[in-house]
């Protein structure tokens, strides 16, 4: 848990290696949205489903920030 009172969620936990990347994304979006914020690991920028999560999760409204910034 952060200090800030957040637990985090890891999605790739729930998919397997194996899964096509279209079905892996669609359970970590699943699970995005059940959550507050978004915490962007430090190489975001090079992962085309983090940058998919990042605007989707701005669009919504929640709370998208580097992770540092959240503890």
């Amino acid at each position: 848990m952060f200090s800030s009172g957040y637990e985090p969620v890891n999605p790739t936990v729930l998919i397997s290696s194996k899964e096509e990347w279209q079905k892996a994304m669609k359970t970590a979006i699943r699970v995005m949205l059940l959550c507050d914020g978004v915490a962007l690991l430090p190489d975001w920028k090079k992962s085309k489903g983090a940058k998919i999560e990042a605007k989707l999760a701005c669009e919504l409204g929640l709370d998208v920030r580097e992770a540092k910034d959240w503890k």
